[in-house]
């Protein structure tokens, strides 16, 4: 988590935040870690989906991410 979110820190600067752990960070052998990704509202998703995916296929490219599981969850709360 720390290594992907530096990576998303040098596409989006300082719009990342985390990774923190949420209130539950362990459901049986899956250790979750939360990395908010703050957006205006006025930019383009087309252009930020593009450049998730993108970041997401350079990671699980490495090895040692090949066994990631990535959930983006748009407008949490």
């Amino acid at each position: 988590a720390k290594d992907y979110a530096t990576y998303m820190c040098k596409i989006f600067a300082h719009r990342v935040l985390g990774p923190d752990q949420p209130p539950v960070a362990r459901i049986q052998s899956l250790f979750i870690r939360k990395i908010v990704l703050k957006i205006e509202t006025n930019a383009s998703i087309a252009n930020v989906r593009g450049l998730l995916q993108n970041a997401h296929l350079r990671m699980t490219e490495m090895p040692a991410f090949k066994g990631i599981t990535l959930y983006y969850d748009v407008d949490p709360m």
